[in-house]
């Protein structure tokens, strides 16, 4: 009996235990939205202060098999717009931060320096001044094949991964401090993981690519999308899912929303756990 009780132990804890890991900051995974519509307007999630704003480039897309691990709707970006898509945060960010979402170049073709990127900071002003991660086809100009990149300012970029189009890549940054506990510190590092396993996000010094240097972003409230350089015919088609902001790494159990299998293994564990009341009383 006591096997049992340990073992249902044992189960509870697995099964909460992935229920409470990394806690998000805000998350959208744009289920909450009709597919073909625009996403400005927008307010499902968590964590947000009000609805999505931007251009009619940005709108909602019922995601297809192809696209997996990608399932439900997707944010898809056609056309170019300095603010595609963009939203306030329900609370201002000035400590370490993790983003991780799902991308893919969905269709088109992908030409030097097609861009999507997405920035931390101000909800007004240049985006170029301020860290930014994403896709910068071919280095920018041409000199490399890698198309992932992040950066802390200017047009630039640090860069990794030769992406086809097609594929479903996810993207992890954590955007760092010198001195986290000082709010007024700027950050100073963005580093980059492309489909990254638990081990390798729990090693911080396993990530694909990093940015180095200077910002003057002490704190921000607000992200947004921008898009540059995407073709009209053919036309480029871009995908984001699974959208979300942590204080913590987002291990493969994201977001605080219970997986159905979690949901199905706390269940078993209770039933197990009350069977072994039961037959205790009936001794």
């Amino acid at each position: 009996m006591k096997q049992i009780i340990r073992a249902t132990v044992s189960a509870l804890a697995l099964a909460i235990g992935g229920l409470t890991s990394a806690a998000p900051i805000a998350l959208d995974n744009f289920d909450a939205y009709a597919a073909g519509g625009a996403m400005a307007g927008k307010n499902g999630g968590i964590g947000w202060a009000g609805a999505w704003t931007g251009s009619a480039g940005a709108t909602v897309a019922a995601t297809q098999a192809s696209d997996a691990p990608m399932t439900g709707n997707a944010m898809t970006f056609v056309g170019n717009a300095n603010n595609a898509a963009s939203r306030a945060l329900a609370t201002t960010v000035s400590g370490n931060v993790w983003v991780d979402f799902m991308f893919q170049f969905d269709g088109g073709q992908m030409n030097h320096n097609d861009f999507l990127s997405m920035w931390f900071g101000p909800s007004s002003g240049s985006n170029n001044g301020v860290p930014n991660i994403g896709l910068k086809t071919n280095c920018g100009n041409g000199s490399c094949t890698a198309d992932l990149f992040v950066r802390l300012e200017g047009t630039d970029g640090f860069y990794t991964t030769d992406i086809s189009i097609g594929r479903t890549y996810r993207m992890v940054g954590y955007l760092q401090k010198a001195n986290p506990a000082n709010p007024a510190s700027t950050y100073n590092r963005f580093d980059l993981w492309v489909d990254p396993s638990d081990a390798e996000l729990t090693n911080l010094g396993s990530y694909d690519v990093r940015a180095t240097g200077s910002t003057s972003l002490s704190s921000f409230s607000t992200i947004g999308w921008r898009t540059a350089e995407l073709d009209i015919n053919p036309q480029d088609r871009l995908l984001i899912d699974n959208l979300g902001l942590y204080a913590s790494a987002p291990l493969q159990q994201r977001g605080t929303v219970p997986e159905p299998g979690s949901l199905a293994l706390v269940g078993l564990a209770l039933l197990a756990a009350t069977g072994v009341r039961r037959r205790k009383a009936q001794a």
